[in-house]
């Protein structure tokens, strides 16, 4: 297994709290305090607990106050990851999967990749479980 690396963390930061508050991740600034996206404190627990999910890590209801930016929230919880030695369930969906197990030709590729864009975070879940718990592409 592999460690969660912050820019990682980052990108499922942006990801999420986009959905969250209904923007594109391309809207999220790193840097800008979550509060300046109208983040709450009903949206920031739920987000605190999917992190909590994703990570495998415990973590405060007041965490996002704590580290009040994504690039903040990023670091101390990949530090807070190696610190503790915890891999977590992140890991489990960082895995490097080879395209060429796929055994599609290029153009193929290219078209699967456009069509994920318009998927919802579910879809891609769903769809990279089942390529994963694929034999040949599980070990």
């Amino acid at each position: 297994m592999q460690a969660v690396h912050t820019n990682t963390i980052q990108s499922w930061l942006t990801t999420h709290l986009a959905e969250q508050l209904r923007l594109s991740p391309e809207d999220i600034d790193l840097r800008r305090p979550f509060t300046e996206y109208g983040l709450d404190s009903m949206i920031g627990v739920f987000l605190a607990g999917d992190l909590e999910d994703w990570l495998g890590l415990q973590l405060s209801a007041t965490v996002l106050w704590e580290y009040p930016t994504a690039e903040m929230l990023a670091q101390y919880l990949a530090t807070e990851l190696q610190r503790q030695g915890v891999e977590g369930k992140a890991s489990e969906h960082t895995s490097q999967l080879n395209l060429g197990d796929l055994a599609l030709d290029p153009q193929e590729a290219e078209e699967l990749l456009a069509s994920l864009d318009g998927l919802s975070d579910a879809e891609v879940d769903r769809l990279l479980n089942d390529l994963l718990a694929t034999p040949c592409l599980a070990a």
